[in-house]
Formats: structure tokens, sequence, C-alpha cells
């Protein structure tokens, strides 16, 4: 590929005053942004390699062997370590199609994982990356194959760009709701502190029930079958040890995680019934509170700031805090009438299901691209 391509050499001191980026394998990112507001100790005096616009870099080690090339499309020229490479394509080959190939195809992933000599980590510095070979058409073909990517990429951006400003607008609508500061036209009375237990009733056994879905929560996915999240079923023969939950009901996994610190309350949507762990915290509503808006009350983390106090000892050693039925069902929540509480999880379930969509619709198209990069690049 030494004939395709030609390396970037200057070296300049980070003092310049351009900006200092990461190559990852998401991306290229201005360490700021990467390293949310730091350097992360880099002394700025060294020296960096430059990048100018719509040149190439990358991460020159690895540990599994995987590399990731990344085009500067930041609008500025960007400085990295100096051990990572920079280069572009000349007037034989179409620097999309190059990037293309060097980021999904087989043969080159068999190259780099022939460069393993020994040792964890595999070097691969720009002389080594001029042996790779690879099969290439003719520049009118190369650009053309470069031109469809880029579009399909646009494509997987605009609806990647999309699906962000929907579960932003979610968070917004959220926090403004159940914080009384929005309301629906026609509801101006004030809403009413009541102990959750108040408004639900727990539930608890599963009448001998054991051909049922077997069911988990998940933090970041809700509901979702034991045999998709650990690959098998972990229940085991204990199903006395699980809860008969219908749909509508709801349940409190008080369990410890990075996106829910106090836990997540789910309602059941895609099951008519189904098995949850009896661990968790399961209950249903009453004449005076709405499923759907409970389950966006705990999903908008209002409720966290008293869930917090009730942990006195921190987690236990199964990952659960410390946060029994008693205590849960005794925090105060805010409730509207229950029309206006069907009115809102009415909204914020609408709100879900374009996220989903436009969620199904982005993985289509990335798995779309990788058929076509796979069909492509044998």
């Amino acid at each position: 590929m030494g004939e395709l391509i030609e390396e970037y050499t200057e070296v300049v001191p980070g003092t310049t005053g351009i900006p200092v980026a990461t190559s990852s394998r998401k991306g290229l990112f201005l360490q700021d942004e990467y390293f949310n507001g730091g350097r992360t100790g880099i002394d700025e005096s060294v020296d960096f390699h430059r990048v100018p616009q719509g040149y190439i870099t990358y991460r020159h080690m690895s540990d599994d062997s995987i590399f990731h090339f990344n085009q500067n499309g930041l609008g500025t020229d960007v400085l990295v370590s100096k051990e990572y490479p920079v280069f572009k394509s000349n007037d034989l080959s179409d620097q999309r199609f190059i990037l293309a190939n060097l980021n999904n195809s087989s043969s080159f992933l068999n190259f780099s994982m022939m460069q393993k000599k020994g040792g964890t980590r595999v070097r691969l510095y720009f002389e080594i990356l001029k042996k790779y070979g690879l099969k290439i058409p003719i520049i009118e073909e190369q650009t053309k194959i470069g031109t469809f990517f880029e579009k399909l990429d646009s494509l997987i951006a605009a609806n990647q760009r999309r699906l962000d400003k929907l579960k932003l607008l979610k968070k917004g609508y959220l926090q403004q709701i159940f914080e009384q500061k929005l309301r629906f036209k026609g509801y101006s009375a004030p809403w009413e502190r009541r102990k959750l237990g108040e408004v639900v009733r727990e539930i608890s056994g599963n009448n001998g029930k054991t051909n049922l879905p077997i069911l988990t929560i998940s933090a970041e996915n809700g509901w979702m079958n034991q045999k998709d999240r650990f690959s098998q079923v972990i229940a085991g023969l204990e199903l006395k040890n699980y809860t008969l939950l219908s749909k509508g009901q709801l349940s409190y996994n008080h369990g410890n995680s990075k996106l829910a610190k106090f836990g997540a309350v789910f309602e059941l949507k895609e099951y008519a019934k189904a098995l949850v762990p009896r661990i968790y915290h399961s209950f249903e509503t009453t004449d005076q509170s709405d499923a759907t808006f409970i389950d966006y009350l705990f999903s908008s983390k209002l409720p966290d700031r008293q869930l917090g106090r009730l942990v006195t000892s921190g987690a236990r050693m199964d990952g659960l805090l410390n946060i029994n039925k008693s205590a849960f069902f005794g925090i105060s929540i805010n409730i509207p009438s229950i029309s206006e509480q069907h009115k809102i999880g009415q909204l914020f379930q609408k709100f879900d299901n374009l996220i989903i969509a436009n969620q199904h619709k982005l993985d289509h198209l990335k798995k779309l691209k990788k058929a076509y990069l796979q069909q492509m690049f044998i």
C-alpha cells in the first residue's frame, strides 16, 4: 500500500495553541471533550504530530490486533501523540476507499494480526502499514465506492443526531414536568404529597406458575428475558423465589449500577405475565395512581434523594442496596390527579415509541453498512 499513501511528519510543540486530540476506536476527539475537560496530565511543552484537516491518524499500538483509522474532520488542525502516524492518500487512490478498507476488511485484520511477534501488544508503525497489500479497482470505481459509503455514513450520522435530540428532549421534559414547571393545559391544581405505599399495593408469590418467561431488570434496557441478558435462564429450579408479575404491574430492582445509582423501577409492558425475582420490590397501582406515570416518575430520578437517604451502610456484597420493602414503600412522592397522570404517562410513552423507532432505523442502517462492507471487501 506504500505507493497509495503519503506520510505527514510535521512535529510541533504543544504550546502552539493547536488543540490536542485523541484517536480512538470511536473516532477522533478533542481531548478536552474526550476526558471531560482535562488533558490527563499531558505536558504541552512536549512535541506532537500535527494532523492537518482531512488527514488520517491512528493509535499505533493495540492489545488485540485491532486498529482504527480516523480522518480529521474536526474543522481544525489538531495535535496527536508523536507516536501516532499521520498520512493521506495520493492521486492513485481515493482516501474514503482506503479508510473503508482499513477499518472494515478482513484482509487488513489478518494483516494486523500477523504483526504480533510475541508480548501482549501489537505495534503498527507507518513503515509496517505500507507493506499491507490490498486489491483496488481503478480510481473512478474507488471514488464511486468511497462516495457511496460517505453518503451512508452521513445518513447514519443524521439518524444518530435525531436519536440523541429525542433523548435529550425527553430528559428535559422529564425534569420540567415532574418538577411541575410545565403543566398540561387545563390542569392547575397542586400535586399532592403522598407515601408511595398509600397509592400502590405490594404483590408477591407466583401461584405455582412455572411455564412463563423469566425476566430481570436492566437499568439501561428495562425488562429483559434472562436468556437474552445472561445467555441462559439463571433461575434454575428455585422458582419459588420468583414473583408472578402481570402486564401493568411494576418492580423496583434495588441494585446499584452506573446508570441507576439507587436502583430502577419499570412497568411490565411487553409481556402479559412473567416471573421476576422475589428480591425485587414488586407492586401494582390503585385507582389513585397510573403505572406508566409511576414508571416515568422514577425515571426522572427525583425519588433518588430519598432512596439515597435510606442506604445506611452502602451496598451489600450481592450488589443490592439495603433498602427494604417497608422503607421503599414509605418514600414520599408528588402526584397529580389520575387524569393528569394518564396524560403524562401517555406523553412519555410516545417519546419512547419514537426513540425505539429511531433506534431500530439506526441499527438497520448500521447493519446495512456492515453487510455492504463485508461484500465489498471480502
